[in-house]
């Protein structure tokens, strides 16, 4: 009988994708939705904000551009007329961009 000895090799790979520090508390609801949206988020600033919906395929098929103050913003999105599917909700600031989940059912 001898020793037998086993070395296993393991790589941990770390993805952590930080949201910017000027936007919090990013809700989106309901989720599914069906007739309307409402986004949520507050701002630390005053910020120009860039609000996207893109589909699944990358293309951006509602945008608004708004000025907003510091605090609580709650914008309500009609997506009847959007085809059905998964979307991705994006709010760009100059720190960063978030991006939540939006299924439309």
């Amino acid at each position: 009988c001898g020793n037998v000895t086993i070395t296993q090799q393991v790589v941990i790979v770390s993805s952590s994708i930080s949201e910017p520090d000027n936007i919090a508390f990013v809700t989106v609801y309901p989720n599914p939705a069906s007739d309307q949206v409402t986004i949520s988020f507050e701002l630390t600033d005053h910020e120009n904000v860039l609000i996207e919906l893109v589909n699944m395929l990358g293309q951006v098929v509602w945008q608004q551009q708004e000025s907003l103050t510091s605090g609580k913003h709650d914008l309500k999105i009609n997506v009847q007329s959007f085809a059905k599917g998964v979307y991705n909700v994006r709010i760009k600031t100059k720190d960063g961009i978030v991006d939540r989940k939006l299924l439309h059912h």
